[in-house]
């Protein structure tokens, strides 16, 4: 099962505590590597908070780690990073900052193959 969902980035705190250790340290590593959904996404994935989940977008894929978030049942949030970077277009609309916000992804369960 694949569900289509809206993503947006942004900090969280963790993330902003990791990177003061650096973009190498275990904290900042798990806590960009984590996607945030609503509990009825993890339901109908048949995952539990913990599990790998891939998400796709037009621009990329990547794996994350899941868990229960307080979003809207229709939206994901994943903390800024390098596996964020993976989901987003190098599109700028002359703004010269690509859109982090709004966009639409398909996340299903990780199957390694």
């Amino acid at each position: 099962m694949k569900i289509e969902v809206v993503l947006i980035t942004g900090r969280t705190i963790k993330q902003g505590i990791g990177l003061g250790r650096g973009k190498n340290s275990d904290l900042y590593r798990e806590e960009t590597g984590t996607i945030e959904v609503h509990s009825s996404v993890l339901e109908r994935l048949g995952v539990k908070e913990g599990d790998l989940v891939q998400v796709k977008t037009s621009f990329g894929e990547a794996i994350f780690s899941c868990r229960r978030g307080e979003v809207p049942e229709k939206v994901a949030f994943i903390p800024y990073g390098l596996a964020a970077n993976r989901l987003i277009g190098a599109g700028t609309g002359g703004s010269g900052m690509p859109g982090f916000k709004g966009i639409p992804v398909v996340v299903g369960r990780y199957q390694d193959d």
